[in-house]
């Protein structure tokens, strides 16, 4: 079976800055956006702006955290894939043109899956940092142990929290659904 990193197509507008939404929330009553742990006490109202005048309708984009459309939202709850919607009230940096059903995806499960025989850590020092995460110098020659990540369709890498991990058969599905916005770039996996 084959894993990718889930991550958000590239956009650029006009001026050749990239299109990447601003959310200026990091943490919520103690819990990090982007940590694995249920976010308790969301307020609704929470604000995310989009660069330029024209709003890219995408159903999976980036800010610091992955953000769906309600298409993309409802597909994975049908799933019951591990997620908490955050929603955002999504608008230009004006403060004008609101566009709705856009929420924060906090991803709720990490796989303790780095094979630590072929992933290079700075030092070679398998220890975590503060911020919970290893010293990884080298993210696009990441190593997963295939028995760590078999049973799992979407996760996080314990020790690289950054990284949103897809399985084969999910990828597939998201593409099939003519989903937009969504990239996926191929994962070592070792057997």
């Amino acid at each position: 079976m084959k894993f990718y990193e889930f991550v958000p197509q590239s956009i650029y507008l006009s001026t050749g800055d990239p299109w990447l939404i601003k959310i200026d929330i990091w943490e919520v009553n103690g819990v990090w956006l982007g940590d694995v742990d249920r976010v308790e006490g969301w307020d609704e109202n929470a604000v995310a702006t989009y660069p330029g005048s024209e709003f890219m309708d995408l159903d999976f984009q980036m800010a610091h955290h992955p953000i769906f459309s309600s298409g993309l939202r409802t597909f994975f709850e049908e799933r019951h894939l591990p997620v908490q919607f955050l929603p955002i009230r999504l608008q230009r940096e004006d403060g004008t043109s609101e566009v709705k059903g856009y929420s924060v995806a906090q991803i709720l499960e990490a796989v303790e899956c780095l094979d630590q025989e072929r992933t290079v850590v700075r030092d070679g020092k398998w220890k975590k940092r503060r911020n919970g995460n290893y010293d990884l110098p080298y993210l696009n020659d990441l190593w997963l142990q295939a028995a760590a990540v078999r049973d799992h369709q979407l996760f996080r890498i314990d020790g690289c929290s950054m990284m949103l991990v897809i399985r084969e058969d999910l990828k597939c599905e998201i593409e099939a659904s003519g989903f937009t916005g969504c990239c996926f770039q191929e994962m070592n996996v070792s057997e």
